[in-house]
């Protein structure tokens, strides 16, 4: 559900900050956050328009305390803007999408929330992500979701670093259910 411009401006107003930078991470809720904006006005309140976690994360590595706001918001929206997105997730049922024929159960991965592979493997599905997803990448930040161990995790990790040696893999507890892994390509 997205929440309602009111919701925005209820937690504004109640807050205690002088200024707020709003990440949407979501393509649909961009619009309310721009009558947030205009309602509240640029000097409290401006956002970066991201349309999904990746660029959200990205957005806040770039994020500096030390600098103003103008300045936070230029360097969040150029990182923003140069992340892409990638995951691994599970099928809920049988389908064909994008020509990817998905069976109920196997693991999916997405680029830019499109199913792109599939199959019975998680690492064979995260390394034909990356190699869709990845090309010409230096970072890519892998948030491992809430069913996966530590050790699981960096077992993986590993093995997707012999996929491209170029590439430089930072790995995260992101908590997160439905998506074994959330990558942020940089």
């Amino acid at each position: 559900m997205n929440p309602p411009v009111e919701d925005f401006v209820r937690c504004i107003e109640e807050g205690k900050a002088e200024q707020y930078i709003i990440l949407p991470n979501n393509k649909n809720i961009v619009l309310a956050v721009q009558q947030v904006k205009k309602l509240l006005g640029t000097m409290q309140i401006d956002f970066i328009p991201t349309n999904n976690l990746a660029q959200g994360l990205a957005a806040l590595v770039a994020f500096d305390k030390e600098k103003s706001m103008v300045e936070n918001v230029m360097a969040m929206r150029e990182q923003a803007k140069a992340a892409r997105s990638a995951a691994c997730s599970i099928a809920v049922r049988d389908s064909v999408v994008n020509g990817v024929k998905v069976k109920k159960g196997q693991y999916i991965g997405l680029v830019e929330e499109k199913i792109v592979c599939a199959g019975d493997q998680l690492l064979e599905v995260a390394a034909e992500t990356l190699r869709l997803a990845a090309e010409g990448a230096e970072l890519i930040s892998i948030y491992y979701g809430k069913d996966m161990a530590l050790q699981q995790a960096e077992e993986l990790a590993d093995e997707l670093k012999k996929v491209n040696d170029d590439w430089e893999i930072e790995l995260f507890d992101g908590g997160q259910p439905l998506y074994p892994l959330l990558m942020v390509i940089e």
